[in-house]
């Protein structure tokens, strides 16, 4: 009797009646409770007891995990810390945000601050100094195997550390900021980054007065009326450092921050995505704010490819128009009004040029607004004026954007594409395009001064975008039902996207504009254009300079076109790529030196960066047929001028050539685009001016 007790006392409960929790007879190899319930009784052994190296090991297992645990906390302070450095937490109380639904399963993996692999490592940690401190008393504890955690959905959730989540968007259930994870960066280097970037962003955008941000960031003055400790202008300056490191080179963010630009960027991001949250973008009328959210888009879409920027673009046009920067108030004060101005045309461009780069409608209509240019040098107005002074027949600070938004509102009038069997249309939208040219040629590019790199890289992007304009208002993205091909010369189609490549290639020629060029919009559209003409042209000096170009272009496009190169884009790209290499490969073509581009006509030369710009291709001739070699005679800008001239001055020159051969890959490619998803499905036309931002 003493035995069998002895034995039954030294067995665990069976796994059934721990699961019931009921008390276990540990009788037999079958227990009575199982027994009366008719269950399968399954014995639970007790876990191997793991023998223990002696205090010595236990020492050191617990000073390597504490390391590792400071080595975790100086990581999320972005300092790298000291040798000596504690786990005591710092004097600044802990931040917390709520969302609209707590969720308390929330994914731990949302990036380093908040619920990131950081918790997951931490709790790793803390695990193991629980075990490597207490003993396992627990003998009634079974022996379980390693399962996988279970989601609420039903689906395995194995978190990866490298799985990030949105925070601006879907946040988690609670926000934490842990105390010094946003930091302040010392005075100087906040100085510094301050003036990269005056010049190497707000030179571009035009959305801050001067005076009024440089009081803000260099010595600490209220901005719009808030404190600079108020959530939306800790959210600006963050901004601020953010846009200067996009305009730098990775050389000066070692330099300066001692950081990497690709590691800079990551961190200046989520230091912005935090504040964002903060200052609660989604529900924001504050106009620094908005400022700030617009600055950030436009600079982040340089270093983010996914669709991120142009969905977040529609929250910043909803938040524009809830604070009504649709129509403008009269009863604001002049200084209001400007920032009004020169804000909402940002977004519209913003909106405009994201809508492109993606084949998508924008969501701001022309019909929608009405908010004139702004025009004034940051010099001459601040908070205390009553009147702003606007210049014309003259370089301001403000012609780069104009010149943007000017481009903008042609791509209105180009909008609709109805052409009719006559071909007026067509000559119609080939005139808005030429007047569009002369327009910023008289406006603004005439009074550059080209010793200056800034005035320079206007020339050279005003150019790509004339360019560009004629281009378009002969390939347009969408078309009605109901219209007639241009009858065009495949040249004269194929000469204007060469116009706007090698624009766009100068630009990259010019040491001295390198801290602009984060703005450059991938040139998608006249690559696809170019290699539509290239399907039906070969082995003329025209065509061999188009595919040194071409070359050049689709190399350096194809790692940065939206949603990578496996997107919907560049596919269909590819595709036309193999077509046209075909068809020149198919007529005997050999290589040539790839050091430089065929010498051409003079007209159709590459320039030097010393050089003045040349105004783009002129109007088909009004008599050619479609097999001899054609010319241009370009606008040349001698001393800053601009001469006009009359390119719809001979009459016949639409009705002359047969339906151009490129225009059915044309075709063939935007329907590619289009997709199952149809998204360039009653597209709207507009410019492809790559530059801007």
């Amino acid at each position: 009797m003493g035995n069998g007790y002895e034995f039954a006392h030294g067995r665990l409960a069976c796994q059934p009646c721990q699961r019931k929790k009921i008390k276990c007879d540990r009788t037999g190899p079958v227990c009575g409770q199982c027994i009366k319930s008719n269950l399968h009784c399954v014995p639970s052994s007790r876990k191997q007891r793991v023998r223990h190296a002696g205090k010595r090991a236990v020492d050191g297992e617990l000073r390597s995990r504490i390391s590792k645990l400071e080595s975790l906390v100086e990581s999320l302070s972005g300092e790298g810390g000291s040798g000596n450095a504690g786990l005591e937490p710092e004097a600044p109380e802990q931040r917390e945000l709520d969302c609209a639904q707590d969720k308390p399963d929330a994914p731990p993996a949302v990036n380093r601050f908040v619920a990131s692999s950081f918790w997951s490592v931490l709790s790793t940690e803390v695990q193991g100094l629980r075990d490597a401190l207490e003993d396992d008393n627990d003998g009634d504890t079974p022996e379980s195997g390693s399962k996988d955690v279970v989601s609420p959905s039903g689906t395995t959730a194995n978190p990866s550390p490298s799985l990030e989540y949105d925070m601006l968007v879907c946040p988690p259930g609670r926000v934490y900021v842990m105390p010094g994870a946003l930091q302040d960066l010392p005075p100087e280097t906040s100085d510094a980054l301050f003036h990269a970037f005056m010049d190497g962003v707000e030179r571009i955008l035009k959305i801050f007065n001067r005076s009024t941000l440089s009081a803000f960031m260099l010595h600490g003055a209220d901005y719009l009326g808030q404190s600079p400790e108020s959530p939306s202008n800790l959210a600006l300056k963050r901004i601020v450092w953010f846009g200067a490191v996009t305009a730098m080179s990775d050389q000066e963010c070692l330099k300066m921050l001692g950081k990497s630009r690709i590691e800079a960027l990551d961190h200046h991001r989520r230091l912005v995505d935090i504040s964002l949250a903060q200052a609660e973008l989604l529900n924001t009328t504050d106009f620094a704010l908005l400022q700030g959210f617009c600055t950030y888009l436009t600079c982040a879409r340089a270093s983010d490819s996914s669709r991120r920027i142009w969905t977040l673009t529609a929250v910043l046009v909803r938040l524009a128009a809830a604070t009504g920067m649709y129509h403008e108030d009269s009863s604001r004060s002049p200084f209001d009004r400007e920032l009004r101005r020169r804000l909402f045309h940002r977004i519209r461009y913003l909106d405009v040029f994201l809508a492109t780069d993606r084949g998508s409608r924008p969501l701001i209509a022309t019909s929608d607004y009405s908010v004139p240019f702004p025009h004034a040098n940051n010099d001459d107005w601040d908070e205390q004026s009553e009147k702003i002074p606007h210049y014309t027949e003259c370089h301001t600070e403000m012609s780069f954007a104009l010149m943007a938004f000017t481009a903008v509102s042609v791509g209105d009038s180009l909008s609709h594409v109805d052409v009719q069997p006559s071909g007026t249309t067509w000559e119609l939208r080939h005139k808005v395009a030429l007047d569009f040219d002369a327009e910023i040629r008289n406006k603004y590019m005439q009074y550059c001064d080209v010793s200056d790199p800034f005035q320079r890289f206007l020339q050279i992007t005003g150019s790509s975008i004339s360019a560009s304009c004629i281009m378009r208002a002969l390939r347009p993205l969408q078309v009605s039902t109901t219209f007639t091909p241009p009858r065009l010369d495949s040249n004269f189609v194929l000469q204007a996207a060469i116009d706007n490549l090698r624009a766009s290639e100068r630009m990259y020629e010019d040491p001295e504009a390198e801290r602009w060029r984060w703005m450059i919009w991938v040139q998608w559209i006249p690559v696809a254009v170019a290699l539509a003409g290239l399907c039906s042209v070969r082995g003329t000096p025209l065509a061999e300079q188009a595919w040194y170009y071409v070359d050049r272009q689709y190399a350096r496009w194809e790692p940065l076109i939206a949603d990578s190169k496996e997107g919907m884009l560049w596919t269909p790209i590819e595709r036309l790529y193999r077509k046209a290499l075909n068809y020149r490969n198919a007529g005997g073509w050999r290589p040539v030196s790839t050091d430089k581009p065929m010498e051409l006509d003079p007209s159709l030369q590459k320039m030097t960066m010393n050089e003045t710009v040349p105004a783009t291709a002129g109007a088909p001739p009004a008599t050619m047929s479609g097999t001899q070699s054609m010319s241009f005679t370009p606008t040349m800008m001698t001393n800053g001028a601009s001469e006009a001239l009359d390119y719809m001055g001979q009459p016949g020159a639409w009705d002359t050539f047969s339906i151009d051969p490129s225009w059915g890959d044309w075709e063939q490619i935007m329907t590619d685009f289009a997709g199952p998803n149809d998204q360039l499905d009653n597209t709207f036309f507009f410019p492809n001016m790559t530059t801007f931002q």
